[in-house]
């Protein structure tokens, strides 16, 4: 899937072959791309993780506790009770559209984000420290236009990832035969608004995400590499000290994101997944 993406973002950039090597110099593109591929990698290790988390979040739709009947009780019942009624294959439902959300989405706020880093304009006057107004402002709207220019894919998603057998059946049931198909029907129903339903409730959970997650991690580690906690991953880590810190202040990020967009996550699934025709804005 990801390597389809790459082809098809070097065709649309006008590159051919012949210059792949000097287009690998652009760094603002390579942003951009990386973002992207990377997000997608990580979709296909985490997508039944998303499968699950959007059956558990329809279950009770609109109803008190104990006037539905409990299908998930937990993570590891989900992905039990999905396996046996709808089969293995099911948990990786939605993948093609979820991948493709993921690559528009993350292309578009992590490249940007980095493009806006790389020129200093994340920084304080003295280019020294992260300022938490720039930093939040360009994030937010970096997620902003991300969520907007994925929103038909991440409909898609929700909808097809939804749909499960009657027996543990959640929230309102759309059945998809693919990707190009949900299009399809999708637009033959609500026309071209249509694909752009649930935009007015992702925007703001993707502003809220992206400000929370990307200016966390860019004060995480600049903290890190002006304290002395550098000494302890240099003495003890070596060669890999900049991969772990990566990795540490990217985790921390997205933990800070994951808890500051619980609610919105929740009502943007039931947006996306009811029958009322909710469009863009």
């Amino acid at each position: 899937m990801w390597a389809c993406l790459l082809s098809v973002t070097l065709f649309l950039s006008g590159k051919t072959n012949d210059r792949i090597n000097h287009w690998k110099s652009d760094t603002s593109r390579m942003e951009f791309l990386l973002g992207g591929v990377a997000a997608v990698i990580s979709n296909v290790v985490c997508n039944p993780l998303d499968v699950v988390k959007i059956r558990m979040q329809l279950q009770g739709e609109l109803l008190a506790r104990g006037e539905y009947t409990v299908h998930y009780k937990n993570v590891f019942h989900a992905f039990y009770a999905i396996g046996k009624a709808d089969g293995v294959l099911a948990l990786q439902r939605g993948l093609v559209s979820s991948s493709a959300h993921q690559f528009i989405l993350n292309a578009i706020r992590l490249g940007a984000f980095h493009f806006a880093e790389d020129r200093g304009w994340t920084t304080d006057e003295t280019g020294n420290h992260t300022s938490l107004p720039k930093s939040a402002l360009i994030s937010s709207v970096a997620g902003g236009i991300g969520a907007i220019a994925g929103s038909p894919f991440y409909l898609v998603k929700t909808q097809m990832q939804s749909y499960s057998n009657s027996e543990i059946a959640v929230g309102h049931q759309t059945k998809h035969l693919g990707t190009f198909s949900a299009f399809k029907q999708i637009y033959g129903e609500h026309g071209l608004k249509g694909l752009w339903r649930g935009t007015n409730s992702a925007v703001p959970r993707m502003a809220v995400a992206s400000a929370a997650q990307l200016t966390s991690y860019d004060l995480f580690k600049r903290h890190l590499n002006e304290s002395k906690v550098r000494v302890f991953f240099s003495i003890y880590l070596g060669s890999k000290q900049g991969c772990v810190r990566s990795w540490f202040c990217r985790f921390c990020g997205h933990f800070l994101s994951g808890s500051s967009g619980s609610l919105r996550f929740i009502f943007s699934t039931r947006v996306n997944s009811s029958k009322i025709p909710l469009v863009f804005f």
